[in-house]
């Protein structure tokens, strides 16, 4: 049983200003918004996460799959890397809500209406989140929200591109956007903070972000549980990899 409703001060929780909806396609996945019923009306826009797939993670991610069985192996691997990791989320957004998780009974995906049994790759990246807020105490501003602006200048939309933010929180008087990371380390990870900084700083100008973190939870702990990583916000490096992917597919400028 795990259960953090007395460690939580929910202050705000801020809201999705523009409720959106996913649309996953052979190119990656894209958002869209939720409420506009017509299609010619709806906007569609590449998630931060696909637009980054434009940039190579490195030497480390190469060798990792050239050392696999296979590129079957390889994705067989990943794909249940990233399993856990929804899973992970999931229960990390039930935590923050008050809920109480009891890993024992498993977890039940709704949207693949697949039941899945947890083990200690779950429980040891749960205890992690749970230390990071009971050892810091933070103030819940917004939880898994949605991240979409379309908002236009001169016919053309200031920020084309949308994503969804694990969460932001108040620490110390500071705004800081948190990304719970359950794999590797990856440099892509501070331009994709950097991006929902700039999408919810254009949202919220009220609660603009101070700092950006990634918070990299890991099942091979042994006195550490948790790890804090100060990224450096980039806008310059992010929309370079925008242009990059723009130029990727043809588009023109």
């Amino acid at each position: 049983w795990m259960n953090m409703e007395n460690s939580i001060i929910n202050e705000f929780p801020l809201e999705s200003k523009i409720p959106t909806e996913t649309l996953d396609l052979s190119n990656g996945r894209f958002y869209s918004q939720r409420n506009v019923k017509k299609e010619s009306d709806k906007i569609y826009l590449p998630s931060v996460t696909t637009i980054l797939k434009v940039i190579n993670k490195g030497d480390g991610f190469d060798r990792w799959l050239g050392n696999s069985l296979s590129y079957k192996h390889a994705m067989d691997y990943a794909n249940e890397a990233a399993t856990i990791g929804s899973i992970v989320h999931a229960l990390c957004m039930r935590l923050l809500w008050g809920e109480s998780i009891d890993t024992t009974k498993g977890f039940y995906d709704e949207y693949t209406e697949k039941d899945h049994r947890l083990d200690n790759r779950v429980n040891k990246r749960l205890i992690g989140f749970c230390n990071f807020i009971e050892d810091l105490k933070p103030v819940v501003v917004a939880n898994e929200l949605s991240l979409f602006n379309p908002r236009k200048y001169r016919k053309e939309i200031l920020y084309p591109y949308a994503g969804q933010v694990d969460q932001v929180y108040k620490i110390d008087g500071k705004f800081i956007m948190c990304d719970i990371k359950t794999g590797a380390e990856y440099a892509t990870h501070g331009l994709q903070l950097t991006a929902y900084k700039l999408i919810w700083d254009g949202l919220f100008p009220e609660y603009k972000i101070d700092e950006i973190w990634g918070l990299y939870l890991s099942d091979s702990w042994i006195k550490k549980t948790y790890k804090i990583k100060k990224y450096t916000f980039e806008p310059e490096e992010w929309l370079t990899a925008v242009d990059l992917f723009k130029w990727s597919k043809g588009a023109k400028n």
